[in-house]
């Protein structure tokens, strides 16, 4: 069984989250409604080459965007 875990994408989309959460918002679906792109789950391919996000390194390890940095 291949090891499921993706460091490089776990980090990248708390980055994302954290990058447009507000102090004290607590409504989900208020911040969904402000933060739609947040939805899109081809989203890391504005920050990543898709062959980046494939690589073994990315898998393993934190590997910083090689297409446009994080906001934030």
């Amino acid at each position: 069984m291949p090891q499921r875990y993706h460091v490089t994408i776990s980090r990248a989309w708390v980055e994302l989250v954290a990058c447009h959460t507000e102090a004290g918002e607590d409504d989900f679906d208020a911040f969904l409604a402000r933060c739609p792109d947040l939805l899109d789950k081809r989203l890391l391919t504005r920050f990543y080459r898709s062959t980046t996000l494939a690589s073994v390194a990315a898998r393993n390890g934190w590997v910083e965007p090689d297409l446009h940095p994080i906001p934030g």
